[in-house]
């Protein structure tokens, strides 16, 4: 847990990579055509636009779409 701690590098691509899973989970627990998945796939293209906007470290698995 504390690795990398006060490095706002590390801490943005942890986020990243934590944030990145909470939508893996959410494809893979909800069915295509569900509302839940539908809406998770809308944030998290917005997310990954204002990551990206802002300049911020992006994590080699997110690739874009």
């Amino acid at each position: 847990i504390l690795d990398g701690v006060g490095d706002p590098q590390h801490s943005a691509l942890q986020v990243a990579e934590d944030v990145s899973l909470i939508f893996q989970n959410c494809r893979a627990y909800n069915p295509a055509g569900d509302e839940v998945r539908a809406t998770g796939t809308m944030v998290e293209a917005m997310i990954r636009s204002k990551w990206e906007n802002a300049e911020l470290p992006f994590p080699k698995k997110w690739r874009k779409r």
